[in-house]
């Protein structure tokens, strides 16, 4: 969430100190470079196949039947292969969505490392990121060696149990960020996905793509702001405390932008906030992946003959 509003310019509107803090707090173990360079295509083409990376995620999940036709990642510059073992997995996504969402972090590191060492532009803040990973690592493996442990380092357990209760921890630890990866991605993945062309405005399309993940003011926290996605995408400079406000004129906006259309039968497709709570989206979820799912087993049977 650092990462979110740091990357954006949030905290004090300086490019410059927002990347300072952000690589200070968010980048110690991740890479906020990443995240700025991934996270503003995705807000350009949000929901686009060929061109938003955050929907880009076979051979695990895929959002849309388009992914079957192997296109042509414009972001990581290669093309998508719908092979064997991918047409394998997607058939059972909507079965292993939540086991894999608990280990989601991982595939994170994964990528922010290779673009660190790979993709990033070799200025001062690759090196800043680069000692910050380094520490993090120190600092969390020691950590974990002392779990377990007493204040005078003698620990009193055998291996076996130490190490069980080490993994516990990490275990408990992926599991609790999960829940922030599940809300990402109902706001967006289970969305609209289709290609409108180039005379779609920005506004419309976030409308049409972006989904809200309503919930009472208290469990904000929780959230962490991030589930009042259409107000952070139609103003992602817009700090998060702000979002609920942004929320209601929005839906105003919408309201309004509906009764002229309906009173002035103007055509078109009417506007539409799109809103679910937690629950409700998880079901839209799985019940997406499971349809992708059946049109994929179909098309394999078909192709069998």
């Amino acid at each position: 969430m650092c990462s979110d509003d740091t990357g954006h310019t949030e905290i004090t509107g300086n490019r410059f100190w927002d990347r300072v803090i952000g690589g200070t707090i968010a980048s110690f173990g991740m890479s906020l470079g990443w995240w700025i360079d991934q996270h503003d295509v995705h807000y350009l083409i949000t929901n686009h196949p060929e061109h938003d990376p955050d929907i880009q995620l076979l051979p695990f999940f895929t959002f849309s039947t388009r992914f079957f036709d192997s296109l042509y990642s414009t972001f990581h510059a290669c093309v998508m292969h719908f092979d064997t073992p991918t047409r394998f997995l997607i058939q059972y996504q909507h079965l292993f969505f939540y086991p894999v969402m608990v280990f989601a972090r991982f595939s994170l590191f994964g990528k922010r490392y290779v673009y660190l060492l790979t993709k990033a532009k070799a200025d001062g803040f690759r090196t800043f990121e680069l000692i910050g990973v380094v520490f993090f690592w120190c600092w969390y493996t020691l950590m974990l060696k002392h779990i377990g442990t007493g204040f005078d380092g003698v620990n009193g357990h055998s291996v076996i149990e130490l190490w069980g209760t080490r993994v516990v921890f990490v275990l408990l630890n992926l599991i609790a960020v999960c829940l922030i990866h599940i809300q990402i991605v109902l706001s967006h993945s289970a969305q609209d996905s289709v290609d409108m062309g180039v005379y779609e405005c920005f506004i419309h399309r976030q409308l049409r793509t972006t989904m809200d993940v309503s919930c009472p003011e208290y469990l904000d926290f929780i959230h962490g702001g991030l589930q009042m996605q259409i107000a952070h995408h139609l103003f992602p400079r817009l700090s998060r405390p702000n979002h609920r406000r942004a929320t209601v004129r929005i839906k105003q906006w919408v309201e309004q932008n509906r009764r002229y259309a309906t009173e002035n039968k103007s055509g078109g497709d009417l506007l539409e906030f799109k809103e679910k709570n937690f629950t409700q989206g998880n079901e839209q979820m799985v019940g997406m992946l499971e349809d992708i799912a059946g049109q994929c087993r179909a098309m394999l049977a078909v192709a069998k003959g």
